[in-house]
């Protein structure tokens, strides 16, 4: 199997390296070469040194690179239940990546129009009652007019 592919688009080589832990050729990135010699030097030297990241043009190891590559995949292809996507946002918490995320499918997720309507009802309410718990208060009565007055 050849370790990358090349192809014309608009005058400018592209290559694609074949990434074998998804067994596909990852997507294309522009060589920025007009000759097709000069643009299987760069898809080569991308292969042993790595290739540059977009923005910083800083070079990640090509072993990186698949990875990623093999997780975008994965990502795109494999069923996931809520417990994969909770372990996924738990790590990415834990590196400083991702502040918060809301799993959809998740039993604590709650559809918007549910969330409103249970927004000003005293008995269930979580802001009636972080409100409560921080020593404020709020009566039923003003519960039941801001319900209706909204």
């Amino acid at each position: 199997m050849r370790r990358f592919s090349l192809y014309l688009r608009k005058g400018v080589y592209y290559a694609q390296l074949y990434n074998p832990k998804s067994g596909s050729y990852m997507y294309g990135r522009s060589t920025g070469k007009v000759s097709r010699d000069e643009a299987a030097g760069v898809a080569t030297d991308w292969l042993k040194n790595g290739i540059p990241v977009p923005k910083t043009r800083v070079k990640r190891p090509l072993e990186t690179r698949m990875t990623l590559d093999a997780v975008h995949v994965g990502l795109h292809t494999l069923s996931l239940t809520p417990d994969d996507v909770q372990k996924f946002i738990d790590i990415l918490k834990s590196r400083n990546l991702l502040d918060s995320a809301i799993v959809t499918s998740a039993a604590s997720s709650q559809v918007l129009i549910d969330y409103l309507t249970a927004f000003w009802d005293y008995d269930t309410s979580p802001y009636i009652k972080e409100t409560l718990l921080h020593g404020q208060t709020i009566g039923r009565m003003r519960a039941m007019f801001l319900s209706f007055g909204s």
